[in-house]
């Protein structure tokens, strides 16, 4: 076979596999990709907002918020696992803490916020640790803050 004929069986080919391949793209971007479902959270440095409260939260603690589809909660963890705090609109279960085999101490308190919130602020810590996390808590939870509601 000559040069030529190699050459345009292989541009051939091409053409057949990108229109072959064009096929399998989706004509429109599909429903769970043009947006996220549930409310937004804001982060920045040691400040989460919701679309119910926002908090500050110690300085390289890791965030973990709740599903999209699940009411606005958020679990700070602290950089050895060994310490969290949890924020929610709804009564929630402590979390276990990772890597600990010791019982942490725990304090589950309700907290009034304007427009009528109540938020549900809960830690676990070792007993170690108790004196300290508790003041941390309480900085967090002296922060939490009602986000009124978008029109």
């Amino acid at each position: 076979m000559s040069s030529r004929c190699r050459v345009a069986v292989r541009l051939l080919c091409a053409l057949l596999t990108i229109a072959g391949c064009a096929s399998v793209a989706p004509a429109q971007t599909p429903a769970q990709l043009d947006h996220t479902p549930g409310p937004v959270v804001i982060l920045t440095n040691a400040d989460y907002e919701s679309s119910a409260f926002q908090v500050h939260f110690p300085q390289g603690w890791r965030v973990i918020t709740s599903a999209a589809s699940l009411p606005p909660a958020v679990i700070f963890v602290r950089p050895d696992d060994a310490a969290l705090m949890m924020f929610s609109v709804e009564p929630a279960d402590i979390p276990a803490l990772p890597g600990t085999e010791v019982q942490p101490r725990t304090q589950v308190r309700e907290v009034m916020l304007d427009h009528g919130l109540t938020l549900y602020a809960a830690i676990a810590a070792p007993a170690a640790d108790w004196e300290d996390m508790l003041r941390l808590f309480d900085l967090a939870a002296a922060s939490l803050e009602a986000v009124p509601e978008q029109d």
